[in-house]
């Protein structure tokens, strides 16, 4: 227990106290003229009682060099810890009130004698020359500062030279320019500083501030000026104009929580006139400021320009309720405003911003850094791949989050055009644990580009020097594909080519590169690929699941460790963040899907990438990371059209999608959703505005503008979906065994719409077992010369690439097909499509369809019975030559071919004339299908008769 010393002595204590306190107020504003301190002597009073203190009133003698740890080191490095001094508490314990010469040791160490002045832990002496003295292991409390009083008494200050000095106990303050700590000296006030502050900004790496243009004109720079700079070799250099504003201001935008801060202090050389600083915070919602009042600067160095937070006050009113207590929280700007006085012109030098808390505390991040930009390569091919790799130093969290991290390269193409592309995480590097950065880039102009990179946190943005390469011509780069400029009811590629798909589903798979292999060997150009939990699960659920498709398929449960990614590395980087999250994601499941559009690229196959399906939203919903079960923000699979943060992830992982795939022409189409009409939406109407949203964000964000759809179970129902100009064509899906029948009625259905129609799914029925009856692909068959014999923009997909196609190795009718097609170009024709039955037999019945123009015709003549039932396909189908007219015809002479539908050959062939625009032909007996392709010889030219 510590004695209260006695009351006789509690008037001078007082007296000392204020007298110390007096004298520490003249000195910390600047006062040059030092009065000798007296040195106060011991009290002659009761002697100290308190536990473990000396017999003797006289204190030890000190020691008279440093105790080791003890002492500051010097440093010049500008960063968030205090300046040069060794750790210690950014604010003091809370004391109790005590009196003035109670003497206090530091926790764990006995209390010395109550000396004021010598060894005590607050001493005061009876002139103005020592406000305080400090003993070894000693710690106090500054009344007028608030901050704790240090425990080092070694060393001296050199305020000639503002360097401390290792400098023995001295009796003896004021004489000369070095003081001696030990009894307290008029610097004490810059050593408690120095512990208790903590650098915001020492300009000595990045520039973050900016001249506010509504106040006076002003230019800065950081410059390195030792002389004008408090710390370090840099300080912000900044040259006024006058012009009637009455001051100009400097700001940085920030994201600062200053509820735990309680002072600000500032360095600034005026190289000119007298004038004033104010200090202001843009904070709370509106970004109302807050200022201080004004703090005189005179011409010459003002070190430590002190501006207590408590001071902040607001001249603007604010919204209703704004108050710095409660907006302080939300600084979003710092200003530095000089008030002018009689000067119209003038430089000030600014340096050295500290708070009384850590910078990390406080929220504020240092401004990145870029360091390397590696390239690809100087010279890049038209609609080839430009891929930088961007190091820099920044400081954010969530690495997948454009808001917290976002690093963009800027292209400016020959003709001066602007593209902004995105980086995004390529992966991680196992040795420094920490991401690798790329931006990926395809260029389509030739001729010299140019580009910068920034990297934008919430310290700031920096960017790169500009860099340069070439672009030059290659003629077999068709580019992207678009909707036909001529003809939007099909596609086409950016070098004018025409691009008709011809396909399959392959929307899971451990063995991609086999199927791409087959599609490409049958002639194929297109694929259909999901993103869902048990394959290429960029966002998933945390275990893989059995599926939910389109067409009620189950792939067999596969453990996660034994799936095969297509040659990618058998022990994974795995990412920074929980890949099982909403708006997080796996990188190794995005190297999965680097290797599969590069194994597209090189076999020629353009794939439709599927971003939803309908299973995680309905069935599934337990297991979707955006249940609020999971941690995600929706309570039900409804929310997710409407939850403002559940769209916002989503918005997130458009952002990375299209960041690493978005530079790619091998993507033929970004579809949002697998049947989005089974999702458990609560109104269609939130569907469609769903769709709204998200495509008009992904053809913002998507600088290549990659074509954009969705699907839908029912085609009876979100009609409104395929309305929208966000959707740029309609994929349709159906479960039937009249395929044609279906075929046509749904491109009646969306045929008014003028965007290119095809069937992205179509089967016998939603269950394998539903073909079993057909191992011969008969349904196939007619799916696929259905679709090309109607003007649809591309083939019929089928569904059950494993189980069915396959298994039973149905192949050869795309060949088939592609044999017949090769060479066709559907824009622009002006084809009519035609239908007619005819009888062959008791009832039996032959059907034909095709379509006809003025010069061309394509025509399938087709059992519907035996594709209903194929069991019954060993009929005939003609029974003998029929003859057929084709009505509309240009005159001239055209070439008749009718093709084995099943060998994809010519089995004959003939040549038939016009007669007042009627074209007859035969068909030939055969007992399965036949297509006819008729074209007239020679062009259609003009001419005159007599």
């Amino acid at each position: 227990m510590r004695k209260r010393v006695a009351v006789a002595w509690l008037p001078v204590a007082v007296v000392l106290v204020l007298a110390g306190y007096w004298v520490g107020q003249r000195r910390a504003g600047g006062l040059s003229k030092q009065a000798e301190p007296a040195k106060p002597e011991a009290p002659t009073g009761e002697p100290d009682e308190r536990v473990g203190a000396s017999e003797s009133t006289t204190p030890e003698p000190e020691p008279s060099t440093p105790t080791p740890g003890i002492g500051p080191e010097v440093s010049t490095a500008h960063d968030s810890t205090p300046t040069a001094y060794p750790p210690r508490e950014a604010t003091p314990p809370a004391y109790p009130p005590r009196d003035a010469t109670e003497g206090y040791g530091m926790p764990g160490e006995e209390a010395r004698a109550a000396t004021p002045g010598v060894g005590s832990g607050l001493g005061a002496a009876e002139g103005e020359g020592t406000p305080r003295g400090y003993g070894e292991g000693e710690s106090g409390w500054d009344t007028d500062r608030g901050t704790s009083l240090t425990d080092s008494t070694y060393r001296g200050y050199d305020t000639s030279t503002g360097t401390e000095t290792d400098t023995a106990p001295t009796t003896s303050t004021g004489t000369g320019s070095t003081y001696g700590e030990t009894e307290g000296t008029t610097t004490q006030v810059q050593r408690e500083l120095a512990y208790a502050f903590h650098l915001f900004d020492g300009f000595e790496q990045t520039n973050s501030w900016a001249v506010e243009s509504a106040a006076d004109h002003a230019e800065y720079a950081v410059v390195e000026d030792e002389e004008h700079s408090s710390e370090g070799k840099k300080a912000l250099k900044a040259t006024f104009e006058a012009r009637g504003k009455g001051n100009f201001e400097l700001r940085r935008e920030v994201r600062l929580d200053l509820t735990q801060a309680t002072t600000l202090l500032v360095d600034v050389y005026n190289d000119t006139g007298p004038m004033d600083l104010v200090v202001g915070f843009r904070a709370g919602y509106d970004t109302t400021l807050f200022t201080a009042p004004p703090k005189p600067l005179r011409p010459g160095e003002n070190k430590d320009v002190s501006f207590a937070l408590s001071d902040f006050r607001t001249t603007e009113g604010g919204a209703f309720g704004s108050s710095w207590d409660y907006s302080r929280d939300r600084v979003s700007r710092v200003s530095l405003i000089f008030q002018e006085r009689a000067e119209k012109k003038g430089t000030v030098y600014i340096d050295n911003l500290r708070f009384d808390r850590p910078a990390a505390e406080l929220g504020a991040k240092a401004k990145p850094v870029v360091k390397t930009i590696t390239m690809s390569g100087q010279t890049i091919e038209r609609y080839e791949l430009l891929e930088l790799t961007v190091g820099f130093e920044a400081e954010y969290q969530r690495m997948f989050d454009q808001a917290e991290i976002d690093v963009l390269a800027s292209f400016f193409s020959p003709s001066g055009k602007r593209l902004d592309v995105h980086g995004f995480v390529h992966d991680t590097d196992a040795a420094a644990a920490k991401p690798v950065w790329k931006v990926r880039f395809t260029p389509d102009e030739v001729g010299l580009w140019r580009f910068d990179v920034t990297v934008k946190t919430e310290g700031g943005e920096t960017t790169s020097a500009t860099r340069t390469f070439l672009c030059h011509r290659k003629a077999d780069r068709k580019g992207f594909i678009r909707r036909s400029k001529h003809d939007p009811r099909y596609f086409e590629f950016d070098d004018g080519s025409f691009y008709y798909p011809v396909g399959q589903n392959v929307c899971w798979s451990t063995k991609y590169d086999y199927y791409l292999a087959k599609i490409q060997a049958y002639g194929g150009n297109y694929v259909r690929v999901w993103l869902c939990p048990w394959s290429l699960r960029l966002e998933a659920p945390p275990q893989p699941q059995a599926a939910e498709t389109g067409g009620a398929t189950t792939p067999a449960e596969q453990p996660a460790a034994d799936w095969d990614y297509d040659d990618v590395d058998a022990e994974p980087t795995r990412p920074l963040e929980d890949p099982r999250q909403a708006g997080t994601y796996d990188l190794r499941t995005a190297k999965a899907l680097d290797e599969l559009l590069a194994l597209c690229q090189r076999r020629g196959i353009y794939v439709q990438l599927v971003f939803r399906h309908h299973g995680m939203h309905d069935a599934k919903w337990a297991e979707n990371p955006y249940n609020a079960a999971n941690g995600g923000p929706c309570t039900s699979p409804g929310q997710f059209f409407t939850d403002t943060a559940a769209k916002g992830l989503h918005k997130r992982f458009l952002d990375y999608v299209v960041a690493r795939w978005g530079h790619s022409p091998v993507v033929f189409a970004w579809e949002l959703w697998n049947e989005a009409d089974l999702a458990r939406a609560d109104r269609d109407g939130d569907l469609v505005a769903w769709h709204k949203e998200m495509g008009s964000y992904l053809k913002k964000i998507d600088v290549n503008r990659h074509l954009v759809t969705t699907s839908v179970a029912s085609p009876s129902r979100c009609f409104a979906l395929f309305e929208l100009p966000q959707i740029d064509f309609v994929p349709v899906h159906f479960y039937a065994a009249d395929v044609v029948r279906n075929i046509h009625d749904h491109y009646l259905r969306y045929r008014e719409l003028r965007k290119p129609i095809f069937i992205s799914e179509f089967s016998r029925g939603v269950k394998p077992a539903d073909d079993l009856s057909d191992p011969r692909g008969i349904h196939l068959h007619a799916g696929l010369w259905g679709a090309w014999t109607m003007p649809l923009a591309g083939s019929a997909m089928p569904w059950w690439w494993d189980t069915y196609v396959d298994k039973h190795e149905l192949y050869s009718h795309w060949s088939a097909l592609a044999r017949f097609a090769r060479g066709a170009d559907r824009r622009g024709r002006g084809y009519e499509l035609v239908r007619s039955r005819i009888k062959v037999g008791d009832d039996v019945w032959a059907s034909m369809q095709g379509l006809v123009s003025p010069a061309e015709a394509c025509l399938w003549v087709y059992d519907e019975a035996r594709i209903a039932r194929p069991e019954q396909a060993g009929r005939p189908l003609l029974f003998a030559e029929r003859a057929v007219r084709l009505d509309g015809m240009l005159g001239g002479t055209f070439r008749v071919e009718i093709w084995d539908t099943y060998a994809g050959k010519v089995i004959g062939h003939s040549e038939a004339r016009t007669t007042d625009g009627l074209l007859s032909f035969k068909l030939p007996k055969c007992d399965r299908d036949i297509a006819v392709k008729i074209a007239r010889v020679g062009s259609a030219r003009p001419r005159l008769e007599w």
